[in-house]
């Protein structure tokens, strides 16, 4: 069996004609032209799965101390509760989102978790744009944000919003689809790959994130003279037959069921017989004996109380 990386071809114009359709809907969305995934049954319990300790293992060592937390785009809330043991007793853990609908499903995750008990933290999940947080300077010790700066279509900005009301730590965690490889090979998913990244574009994020989170980081004043930042790389993998059949059948319903395949289809990257066919590919690829898949994220850590060591300490 083949491992694959595939190449992703596009071009300027390719990614840049749709971007003039959607800027109405960015002028509303709070700086999005639109969230790529969206958020079908399957996107969202996809998301509902991860857990602080798989997808934000870096950022549990400095909530040590910590009494007040803020999630940034904390979907279905899985990650901002698992996040509520490691605070100091009776502090603050705040889940935001764009979603309505991932809010709701986040406080009823939070009633079943803790039904019968009382929360160790006071935890809360509200309506709120990345870019006006509505809340006061320094109001949170820390202020974590889990791929989504890959979604907006400013980044340094969006951080400097999370800098402002956090009195220490920013963490982030952002994926670099450019790393994705994937065995054995399956041309329906190569051109997956290739469609994904030109919606992103088109959407004018960037699905390659994780590669610019450090400068990003940078441009927004989080690596200065009195603050650090610590940066890791994380591999995330798919390779016991249970979790490549539930990640093919959940990019199988994606790539073709969900407003990913309308973008795809209605910014012309792709026909909607070649969405049905990119699904057919994942699920192939994840029923196989031998499927194995896995990519990169990376998580950057600013703390703005710490200096940087300087020359010759």
């Amino acid at each position: 069996n083949q491992q694959h990386q595939a190449t992703i071809p596009y071009s300027r114009a390719e990614v840049l004609a749709p971007i003039a359709r959607n800027s109405a809907t960015m002028a509303s969305n709070g700086g999005l032209r639109a969230y790529t995934h969206g958020h079908a049954k399957a996107v969202v319990n996809h998301h509902a799965k991860r857990t602080a300790e798989d997808f934000a293992c870096r950022t549990l060592p400095f909530l040590s101390g910590c009494s007040s937390v803020l999630d940034v785009g904390c979907g279905p809330g899985s990650i901002t509760l698992g996040f509520a043991k490691y605070l100091s007793p009776g502090g603050r853990l705040v889940g935001v989102d764009l979603s309505r609908e991932a809010l709701e499903m986040a406080r009823e995750a939070c009633h079943q978790k803790f039904q019968g008990v009382a929360p160790p933290v006071d935890i809360s999940f509200r309506e709120a744009d990345l870019y006006r947080l509505p809340f006061a300077d320094g109001e949170f010790d820390l202020v974590h944000a889990h791929q989504v700066l890959q979604h907006v279509t400013e980044p340094v900005r969006a951080l400097r919003e999370m800098a402002r009301v956090s009195r220490r730590y920013v963490s982030v965690r952002e994926v670099d689809f450019g790393s994705w490889r994937w065995a054995p090979h399956e041309a329906g998913m190569d051109r997956w790959l290739e469609v994904y990244m030109k919606v992103c574009r088109s959407n004018g994020a960037e699905p390659c994130a994780g590669l610019h989170i450090k400068r990003w980081m940078r441009e927004a004043g989080l690596a200065s003279s009195s603050s650090t930042v610590s940066a890791w790389t994380d591999t995330v993998n798919y390779a016991s037959r249970e979790r490549t059949r539930e990640l093919g059948a959940t990019w199988a319903e994606r790539v073709s069921a969900t407003k990913l395949a309308e973008q795809a289809v209605e910014f012309g990257h792709c026909s909607r017989e070649e969405t049905l066919e990119m699904a057919a590919a994942w699920r192939s690829w994840g029923e196989h004996e031998d499927a194995l898949l896995y990519y990169t994220d990376v998580a950057v850590v600013a703390d703005t109380q710490r200096p940087l060591p300087q020359h010759g300490d």
